[in-house]
C-alpha cells in the first residue's frame, strides 16, 4: 500500500469513501466539496494524506489549523479526519494514517494537535489513545441531538 499526500484531482475518491466507510451521522460530520476545496487551497493551513491499495483510495485523513476566525492559535492543529475503508479495517492503517499526519504536523512545529470523536466510535479512541492522545473534555450534543464528542489531544 502507497501512502501519499492528496489533491483536487482526488476529491471525488475522498468524498466517495466518506460516503461508504464514513461513521453515520450524527455521530461523523461527512465532508462536501466545498469543505474539501478549503483543505486544497490551503495548504499552509491544511493537508490530506491518503493511503492506496494499488489506484483505489482506501484511506484518508486530514488535518488544519486557522480554520476559522475563533481557532487562529499559532501551531495548533486539529485532525479532523481520518477514515478507513471498513474492508481494510484491523490492519493498522488508521494508524499508518494518524502517524503520517503527526509527521507533517512536526514538520510545521505544531505546538498542539488536537481531535473530536464520537464517544460510541470505540475503534478511534482506542487508536488514539494507542498513540499518545489523552482525553481532556466531553461535551453533550455539539452536532446537534445525540452527537456528543470525546475531546483528545496529543500528550507531550
Amino acid at each position: 500500500m502507497k501512502i501519499r499526500q492528496l489533491c483536487k484531482s482526488d476529491i471525488a475518491s475522498i468524498i466517495e469513501l466518506e460516503k461508504h466507510h464514513a461513521p453515520d451521522k450524527p455521530h461523523y460530520v461527512r465532508y462536501d466539496q466545498k469543505t474539501l476545496l478549503f483543505i486544497f487551497d490551503n495548504p499552509d493551513d491544511c493537508g490530506a494524506i491518503g493511503l492506496f491499495d494499488k489506484e483505489r483510495l482506501v484511506g484518508w485523513g486530514a488535518y488544519r489549523t486557522n480554520w476559522s476566525k475563533y481557532n487562529a492559535e499559532c501551531g495548533v492543529y486539529e485532525i479532523s479526519s481520518i477514515v478507513v475503508d471498513t474492508t481494510y479495517r484491523r490492519q493498522g492503517l488508521g494508524e499508518r494514517i494518524l502517524n503520517r499526519i503527526i509527521d507533517d504536523l512536526k514538520k510545521k512545529k505544531f505546538t498542539k494537535v488536537y481531535l473530536t470523536v464520537s464517544p460510541l466510535n470505540l475503534g478511534a479512541l482506542i487508536l488514539y489513545v494507542k498513540n499518545g492522545f489523552i482525553i481532556y473534555d466531553y461535551k453533550a450534543n455539539v452536532y446537534g441531538e445525540g452527537a456528543d464528542r470525546v475531546f483528545l489531544k496529543l500528550a507531550g
